[in-house]
């Protein structure tokens, strides 16, 4: 069985939830659903996951 790649999504708002699971099922991530805009203040979130999804709004420089 291939290993399942741990994801990380921000912004993913509570309307989207259940879209981005019913569309997973076709791809067996192994998915983390975060409200949250990714931010300098919550980037230990993503600590151990090996992709991340994010939103324009996300902070994802320094």
């Amino acid at each position: 069985m291939a290993k399942k790649i741990k994801m990380v999504c921000y912004g993913v708002r509570k309307t989207e939830k259940l879209f981005f699971e019913t569309l997973n099922k076709n791809y067996g991530y192994d998915l983390t659903l975060i409200e949250e805009y990714l931010t300098k203040d919550n980037i230990e979130t993503a600590k151990g996951h090996e992709a991340v999804m994010v939103r324009a709004n996300c902070d994802c420089y320094e």
